[in-house]
Formats: structure tokens, sequence, C-alpha cells
């Protein structure tokens, strides 16, 4: 298998991940998908960078209900992969 190709599958299973980490509120776990320098992107929020601003960030976020991600595009070419997707948020109320 192509180290691309590998790394591919690699971020499908992060987008697995994120939804068993969050579903079951292991904001601690989540983070750890990330390198120490990442910049997470909340929709209609400032960047969040870094680690431990992820692990914060996720803390402070309300409980979630259900989380699922649709329409998982995953692209990449030797050590670099990156993914896009829709995404469907329940939180109470």
């Amino acid at each position: 298998m192509r180290q691309g190709v590998s790394r591919g599958i690699e971020l499908r299973g992060v987008f697995d991940a994120t939804v068993s980490n969050i579903s079951t509120g292991d904001w601690t776990t989540w983070p750890k998908q990330f390198a120490p320098d990442a910049v997470l992107q909340p929709p209609n929020a400032p960047s969040v960078r870094g680690r431990a601003a992820i692990l914060a960030w996720g803390q402070a976020f309300p409980h979630v209900e259900a989380i699922a991600f649709g329409n998982v595009q995953v692209w990449g070419e030797g050590s670099m992969a990156f993914g896009t997707s829709s995404y469907v948020l329940k939180l109470p109320g």
C-alpha cells in the first residue's frame, strides 16, 4: 500500500475515533489525535492552536447528545493527508 493511501485510511479512522471520543465525553483522549502544534478551526469561531488549547476548548464544549460525519473525503500523498466532511451535531435543548 502506498504511504499516501495508508495515511488516508488512518485519517478516516480519526473521524470514527472523534465520534467515539466526543459521544462519550472523552475530551482527554480526543486531542491526542492532533499534532502538538495542530490548529483546529471550529465553525464560526477563532482558530484553536495547540493540543492543550484544543483540550481546553473541548472541555468547555456543552454536552453532545449525538455527532455524525457525512460525506467524508480524504486526500493525501506521501506523508501528508487531509480530510473534509459534513457533520451533524445534536446538543441538549
